[in-house]
C-alpha cells in the first residue's frame, strides 16, 4: 500500500509542475545550437519494448555531499527515472549510473569503464537508445570534456568511439542528451558512422555554460525535455517546441 501511494504521489507531482508550467515545451526555453532535423517516424512517442536509455548523474567532487550543484544533479536524474517509469519502461531496459547509489532504480557509480560497458555490451542487442549524461562541463582552450567521476575526464572522442562500435551492428538510432555546460562543443564530434542515425541535443550553445539559476533542477534542459515526454509527446515535439 505504502509503495502504490509513493508512486501515485511521485506521478501526481509530476504532473502538478506541468501544470503550474514549471515543466513546459516552450521554444524559447530550449536551446538552438545543435539543433537536428528528427524525422519524426524514427522515435515516435510510443517506447518499443527493446528501447533502452542510460542515465549518468555525475559530479567532479570526491563525493555528491561535497558538491554544492549536486541537488540539481539528483533531481534532473531522479525525474528522467520517473518519467521512464511512468512510460512503462522496465528497470531492465535502463541503466542508471549516479554518485549517489541509494537513489531508487540506481544500477552503479558513474565512471568511464561503466559508461563505455553500458554502451557497447549492456545496449547491445537495443532497438534504440537514449543516452542522457548529466554534470559538470569544462572546456580546456578548444577542447571540451566532462567529469564522469572524480579525477576522471570523459572526450567527446571517447563517447563518440564507443557509440559507433555500438552503431556498427545497431540499425535503430541513437539519441545523446548531454545536459552540462559547454555540451554544445561536443556536437560536431558526435557525427555517427556511414548510413547510421544519430540524434545529438544539448543544453548550450557553443561555448555557453548552463543557466545558474536553474531553479534546483526543476527547470533545466533535462526537465523541460523529460516533462514533455512524460506528456506523450515524440523525440523532435519534445526538442523543438
Amino acid at each position: 500500500m505504502k509503495k502504490r501511494f509513493k508512486k501515485a504521489f511521485i506521478f501526481t507531482f509530476i504532473l502538478t509542475l506541468i501544470t503550474l508550467g514549471m515543466i513546459n515545451c516552450a521554444r524559447q526555453d530550449l536551446p538552438q545550437q545543435g539543433k537536428k532535423e528528427v524525422n519524426q517516424n524514427s522515435t515516435g512517442s510510443k517506447w518499443s519494448s527493446n528501447s533502452k536509455v542510460i542515465i549518468v548523474a555525475s559530479t567532479n567532487f570526491s563525493s555528491y555531499t561535497g558538491d554544492a550543484n549536486w541537488s540539481q544533479t539528483e533531481y534532473m536524474s531522479t525525474f528522467i527515472y520517473q518519467v521512464l517509469k511512468a512510460r512503462g519502461v522496465s528497470d531492465s531496459n535502463i541503466y542508471y549510473m549516479s554518485a549517489k547509489t541509494s537513489l531508487p532504480g540506481v544500477d552503479c557509480l558513474p565512471s568511464n569503464a561503466n559508461l563505455e560497458y553500458a554502451i557497447k555490451t549492456w545496449a547491445a542487442n537495443a532497438s534504440e537508445l537514449v543516452i542522457h549524461i548529466i554534470g559538470k562541463g569544462f572546456k580546456a582552450g578548444s577542447t571540451p570534456y566532462f567529469i564522469t567521476k572524480y579525477q576522471t575526464v570523459l572526450y567527446p572522442g571517447n563517447l563518440d568511439s564507443w557509440i559507433d562500435q555500438l552503431q556498427q551492428n545497431m540499425s535503430g538510432p541513437v539519441i545523446t542528451l548531454l545536459d552540462f555546460d559547454y555540451s554544445g562543443n561536443w556536437i560536431s564530434s558526435l557525427a555517427p558512422p556511414s548510413g547510421k542515425t544519430r540524434y545529438n541535443m544539448t543544453s548550450t550553445q557553443l561555448n555557453y555554460t548552463n543557466d545558474d539559476n536553474y531553479k534546483q533542477g526543476a527547470i533545466s534542459f533535462s526537465t523541460l525535455f523529460w516533462g514533455c515526454i512524460l506528456r506523450d509527446m515524440n523525440v523532435k515535439d519534445s526538442y523543438h517546441n
